[in-house]
């Protein structure tokens, strides 16, 4: 499958990092997440959404969390999963890091996309091309 071929499971996804649950919206709400501060999220696991193992997941964000701090950034954990909650994916969010390097880290990882905010808006931005789809986020309660 193409790794856009997913754009409706990445925008329907719960993402969740600090005390914050949102999803994609087409209209703004009024939620600005951590008061507009630039940040990515990002995961390593499930390259190619193919799936790994819990054990190999653990691993391989691990390691991507190892190169976050190595180049300076600071990152906290976040959970990306379904609406009703029968899928997580773990993660971490980064702050304040340059997008087009979190965006080549995604690639490195085989992530398909990354979602990357600032300013009061997030975008889903596609590793392959760097595409990027801003929107908004709203808000949800966390599975």
């Amino acid at each position: 499958m193409h790794p856009k071929d997913f754009r409706s499971a990445y925008l329907e996804t719960v993402y969740t990092a600090g005390e914050i649950s949102w999803v994609f919206s087409p209209v703004d709400v009024g939620l600005e997440l951590y008061k507009g501060r630039r940040f990515a999220l990002i995961t390593a696991a499930n390259p190619r959404s193919e799936a790994w193992s819990e054990a190999e997941n653990a691993e391989r964000n691990q390691r991507m969390r190892l190169e976050i701090a190595a180049r300076g950034w600071t990152c906290i954990e976040s959970v990306g999963s379904s609406p009703n909650g029968d899928w997580r994916e773990n993660g971490c969010l980064i702050w304040d890091a340059p997008l087009d390097q979190v965006v080549k880290i995604g690639r490195e990882y085989g992530q398909n996309a990354i979602c990357h905010g600032e300013a009061g808006r997030v975008a889903l931005v596609w590793c392959d091309d760097g595409e990027t789809e801003w929107c908004y986020a709203k808000p949800v309660n966390p599975q």
